[in-house]
């Protein structure tokens, strides 16, 4: 497949209606605090170092070059013209240059370096086009300006980098000269400073540095771009923020169950979702900050427990994290428990000041009383204020009086990801665990018969051999060597019929669905058999879609310690860590209060960590095995791959009736496909209907008088779950036939679309955006063609146009996607658009990844047969918010619906030919 650089445009917004909710986009900073009970970073400093000293300097050669001294760092000069800088970055970028799109000013030391008063602002930002600068505080006695940055990290006690410390001599490294550490240069510095000591940074200065939080204002498309553009080499150009210190002594407050304020003002807000990358985190802490008045700068968040969730009766709510529902579900009580908090610290505030409480306000962590203007500030009456009696009842703030939510903070979790802090469930390491390695049957269903360990318990690092009813594994001391002893385990497993099935069996029972006359119905409106047999054309069409696996980046895995007073504890990535406690109490035979979760971040969810906690069950069962020790189960990328909870795979047939002006006057769909929610939700199956199965076709917003859809629900041996934008399917087939309804009847695939929708109709607002800003009906450059879609799902609105090209070869490019939503209310811009990038590349991978079925077993066992999309694929994605106002809709997964239709109503524009079948298939598209 083609190529393409990656490209990033910021999110824009439509003007919405005067009544409606108009998001500003304002950057705010935010304050990189660590956790409780995690060590705070300490800033790069040098105390007592001196400048260029040659006994200093490495006096080996380093891999074969000769030794030289350092080039001598001089004094400062005023700054010139911004021009073009070389920066070289091979491991950590210690505070040189602010962040991109902020004011430019460094964090010097003062001349003599002694004074504590706040840093100079000097002139070493990023520079602009033209001739290079004369940098400030570095010799420019001959040649050219070169930033030189450290490659790897200092010594600490005044010497070169330690030998151990060295970076590799790789072959991409330009230049051959030793590398330079970096020293704290002086802003004024006087005299010969070739050859001056170092000027001293006083305790007060370091605590400036360390109490410094700077915004990452990196654009994360340029940073990509950048970073692969240098062949893997990072070029940085931003500082990473200082923790501040925590205070000693006094212990943090819990005002309430959300928000715990410490004696420095730092605020802790308590998160219940899970987070993923999608932001979550951030928005619900931006919620409930803004309730609060809080300082931003000085909120941090940490993950509610569990355990403490069940025996406070379930206190913070659901912690379920799908269905785009963690923000716009939870929306309302997390912005009380704010509210809630802010009155309880002013009313003590009031108390202490003996004054009405109507008196006081508060305002970025201050309360302040308006008559005498004493001012307090809340770490100082947090612990009064949690011995009040919460109100009954609290105002929320008006959406378009926000300070904090509503505008593009930078994510709390991107500093630490950044520098690899956030631990994942597969970084969990305890004193004393052991590791374990697991193989499943590999067709689904199936179970153990025999088993033969001889080879495996006689290999290095094996502890125990565990076999139960559907899977066997090996605990040793590390991963690696309990993985290699599975795969010397000679196992003999009873398949049962399952082996039998392959793709073409469960496509025939699709389709043996399909013409089952007695099939429940999902919608019925009109008649649709009597207005069909009246139409001057009837469309007819079949499309069908594979299994798809999630493909997470992180496998499943679980940590699970079952202690000697039968206490377990749980370190896992979970979406939700109800489910996962309940697996585990369940599995260990305990109850509820004797299990504790530990939620890690995920690296990938997509629903695969939310209803099955199979891969939880098992870690839980394996510890069982080795009881009073941790034991960590991880999955292999093929173990991964081969059992999953799979999207389902699809069959749909629709047939539409138009009249003799092109009009839809009759629809009909019937969908063959397996249930979810009869493996995970029995339950919620109503009158034989599964309402994610059948999504997007019984809800359409098309104003169509006669419809009638049916499901026929076939069950196979694939296990299926949850997937991003469950249904996703459906809205490919609606959206692409609606195309094909179009096409026949002559008509402009946008101006049909807007004819069947009634006037005020969200999805109208969203349609009419997505094509004004793509440029909808203007000339193209030569062989590039767009397609449109829309759709509305998870509590939004969306539309989108895709820009795409396809050579003689039959290679599909994609170009630019403009994807046009109302969610309500914003929370965050530039984590919405996020998600509509996410989203894209999710649905790239959908147009070529399949999990074949065959005797059984799913056949692709790792991504060199599962394509995952890599960046030069990624196509512009421009994001148009048009937030309405008077309701909370989801991101996480509306961007899907339209994505996938939108390229593929493209490439039958571009090709003539309407792909109905998925994945795309080598040479399909290529032109007769």
């Amino acid at each position: 497949m083609p190529r393409r650089p990656p490209r990033r445009s910021s999110p824009r917004e439509l003007p919405p209606p005067a009544s409606s909710l108009a998001v500003q986009p304002a950057t705010v900073g935010y304050n990189r605090s660590t956790s409780p009970g995690r060590q705070n970073p300490v800033p790069f400093s040098h105390r007592g170092a001196t400048h260029d000293q040659a006994h200093r300097e490495r006096s080996r050669p380093q891999r074969g070059r000769r030794t030289r001294h350092a080039p001598a760092v001089g004094a400062s000069r005023p700054a010139e013209a911004h021009g073009h800088q070389v920066r070289l970055r091979h491991r950590a970028v210690r505070r040189v240059h602010r962040a991109r799109g902020r004011r430019a000013r460094h964090l010097l030391s003062r001349q003599g370096g002694r004074h504590g008063g706040q840093e100079d602002p000097h002139h070493r930002g990023p520079g602009q086009a033209g001739p290079a600068p004369h940098p400030e505080g570095l010799d420019r006695a001959r040649g050219s300006p070169v930033r030189l940055l450290p490659e790897r990290h200092d010594d600490g006690r005044r010497r070169a980098p330690r030998e151990e410390a060295q970076a590799h001599g790789c072959g991409h490294r330009r230049g051959h000269d030793e590398p330079v550490p970096l020293r704290l240069l002086s802003a004024r510095a006087q005299g010969d400073s070739c050859c001056r000591r170092a000027i001293v940074v006083s305790h007060r200065r370091e605590e400036s540095l360390r109490r410094a939080a700077m915004t990452i204002a990196i654009d994360r498309r340029q940073f990509l771009k950048a970073s692969a553009a240098v062949g893997g080499g990072l070029a940085l150009e931003f500082s990473l923020p200082v923790a501040a210190a925590p205070a000693k002594g006094l212990p943090p407050t819990e005002v309430n169950a959300w928000v715990v304020i410490h004696p420095d003002d730092r605020v802790v807000i308590r998160i219940a979702r899970s987070e993923m990358g999608q932001g979550t985190l951030t928005a619900l802490a931006q919620l409930v900050a803004e309730e609060l008045d809080a300082d931003w700068m000085k909120v941090t968040t940490e993950f509610a427990s569990p355990n403490e969730h069940i025996r406070r009766k379930r206190i913070w709510g659901s912690m379920s994290t799908g269905g785009s529902q963690g923000v716009r579900s939870s929306q309302d009580y997390v912005r009380k428990g704010g509210a809630t908090a802010r009155e309880m610290l002013v009313a003590a505030a009031a108390a202490q000041w003996k004054v009405p409480a109507a008196e006081c306000k508060a305002e970025k962590g201050v309360i302040t009383h308006g008559a005498s203007r004493r001012r307090v500030r809340y770490g100082q009456v947090a612990a009064a204020a949690a011995k009040l009696e919460p109100p009954k009842d609290v105002k929320l703030r008006d959406p378009k009086d926000w300070k904090i939510a509503g505008k593009p903070v930078r994510r709390l979790d991107i500093p630490d990801k950044v520098v690899g802090k956030p631990v994942f469930g597969v970084d969990v390491d305890l004193p004393g665990m052991l590791h374990a390695s697991i193989f499943q049957s590999p067709v689904f269903g199936g179970k153990v018969k025999s088993v033969d360990a001889a080879a495996a318990e006689k290999m290095r690092g094996v502890k125990k051999i565990v076999r139960e009813a559907d899977f066997v594994a090996v605990v040793a001391d590390n991963w690696w060597r309990a993985n290699q002893a599975v795969k010397a385990l000679k196992v003999e497993w009873d398949e049962g019929a399952n082996g039998k099935f392959s793709d073409e069996t469960i496509l025939a029972m699709f389709r043996e669905g399909l013409a089952d006359p007695r099939l429940p119905e999902a919608k019925k409106v009109g008649d649709a058999a009597t207005a069909m047999a009246g139409a001057a054309k009837v469309i007819e069409a079949e499309y069908a879609s594979p299994y798809l696996n999630h493909a997470t980046m992180e496998p499943m895995t679980c940590t699970a310690w079952i202690k000697p007073d039968g206490f377990v504890e749980v370190w896992t990535s979970t979406q939700n860590a109800e489910a996962s406690m309940a697996a585990a109490a369940e599995t260990a035979g305990v109850p509820l209060e004797k299990v504790e979760v530990h939620k890690m971040m995920l690296g990938g969810g997509f629903g695969r960590r939310g209803a099955p906690q199979d891969y939880v069950k098992q870690g839980v069962l394996i510890a069982k095995q080795v009881p009073g020790v941790p034991v960590k189960m991880m999955w292999s990328r093929e173990e991964d791959m081969r059992h999953g909870y799979y999207r389902p795979a699809s069959l749909v047939r629709m047939k539409a009736g138009l009249d003799a002006q092109g009009n839809c006057v009759a629809f009909e769909a019937k969908i063959a496909c397996p249930s979810i929610l009869a493996l995970l939700r029995p339950e919620a199956i109503q009158k034989g209907i599964d309402f994610s199965a059948v999504r997007t076709l019984n809800d359409m917003p098309y104003t169509i008088a006669n419809q009638k859809v049916d499901y026929a629900m076939r069950n196979g041996h694939v296990p299926v779950g949850f997937w991003r934008a469950p249904g996703l399917q459906n809205a490919v087939y609606r959206e692409c036939f609606i195309d094909e309804l179009a096409q026949a009847a002559g008509k402009d695939p946008l101006e049909y679309r807007l004819a069947m929708l009634k006037p005020g109709d969200k999805n109208r607002l969203v349609l009419e955006a997505a094509a004004k800003h793509a440029g909808w009906g203007t000339p193209l450059p030569a062989g590039v063609f767009r397609g449109i879609a829309m759709s509305d799902g998870f509590g939004s609105f969306t539309a989108g146009v895709a820009e795409v090209s396809v050579n003689p070869a039959g290679e599909l490019k994609i170009h630019r996607f403009v994807m046009a939503i109302d969610s309500g209310h914003v929370v965050n811009p530039d984590t919405c658009a996020a998600q509509a990038e996410g989203n894209a590349a999710y649905c790239i991978g959908m147009l070529y990844q399949a999990n074949t079925v065959k005797e059984g077993r799913m056949v692709e066992g790792n991504f060199d047969t599962f394509q995952i999309p890599g960046m030069t694929e990624m196509p512009k994605v421009e994001t148009v918010l048009v937030p309405t106002g008077g309701f909370w809709g989801g991101h996480g997964e509306p961007g899907a619906l339209s994505f996938m239709p939108a390229v593929l109503n493209a490439v039958h524009a571009a090709t003539g030919k309407r792909v109905r079948t998925l994945p795309l298939k080598p040479g399909e598209l290529k032109k007769a």
